[in-house]
C-alpha cells in the first residue's frame, strides 16, 4: 500500500443501506446518535467488507461482480446478516466499491473475510468506538503506517494511523497463541 492509497481510505465515505436509510461512516469518527440507532436495530458491531479490487488492484466489472457474489454466498453460508455497504471514494479516480455491511460480526471473522477475499483491510465499527481500519496483514504495512503517524500533516490521518497501530489484529493474536 502506498501513502496515497492509505489517504484514500481515510477520505472514503463508507455507506450502508439499512432500515430504509443511508448510514454514512468515516474512519476515525464516532457517532453516538448512530450507535444508539444501530443498537435499537440490534447492531452493536459491524464491518464493511468488499470483494472488489483485491489488494487495491483494479479488476473488471465482471470480475468484481463475480467476487461480490462469492462474498454474499460466503456470508450466507456463515449465517451472517448483512445489508448493502459500499465505499465511496472522495476522488473520481477510483470506482465506488460494492460491499456488504455485516451486522454483529467479530473483528476476527471480519479479518478472516478480508484475507479470504484478498483485501488489504476491512472497516470495522463498534458501539462507542470510532470507525477503524483493520489490516489483513498489519506487519506488511507497519513501516508506512509508522512513517505516516510521525510525519503526516493531517491530524485525521494521524489519528486513523494510530488507531490501526494500536488495534491488534485478532487473527494474529489467535495464531501466535497456537
Amino acid at each position: 500500500m502506498t501513502r496515497e492509497q492509505f489517504e484514500a481510505y481515510c477520505r472514503t465515505r463508507y455507506v450502508a443501506l439499512l432500515a430504509g436509510r443511508e448510514w454514512s461512516f468515516r474512519l476515525g469518527e464516532s457517532k453516538p446518535t448512530d450507535d444508539a440507532e444501530l443498537a435499537s436495530l440490534g447492531i452493536r458491531s459491524w464491518a464493511i467488507v468488499t470483494a472488489w479490487n483485491p489488494a487495491s488492484r483494479r479488476c473488471s466489472a465482471e470480475e468484481n461482480e463475480r467476487a461480490h457474489t462469492r462474498l454474499v454466498d460466503e456470508l450466507e453460508t456463515r449465517g451472517l446478516t448483512w445489508s448493502p455497504g459500499d465505499g465511496h471514494p472522495a476522488s473520481g479516480d477510483w470506482p465506488i466499491e460494492r460491499g456488504c455491511f455485516v451486522h454483529n460480526v467479530s473483528s476476527a471473522v471480519a479479518l478472516e473475510l478480508c484475507r479470504q477475499f484478498g483485501q488489504t483491510a476491512v472497516v470495522l465499527g463498534e458501539t462507542g468506538r470510532p470507525t477503524r481500519l483493520l489490516f489483513g496483514d498489519l506487519e506488511a504495512h507497519r513501516g508506512l503506517l509508522e512513517s505516516l503517524a510521525a510525519t503526516h500533516p493531517e491530524e485525521t490521518v494521524r489519528r486513523v494511523v494510530e488507531s490501526v497501530l494500536n488495534s491488534p489484529n485478532p487473527l494474529d493474536e489467535n495464531e501466535s497463541s497456537r
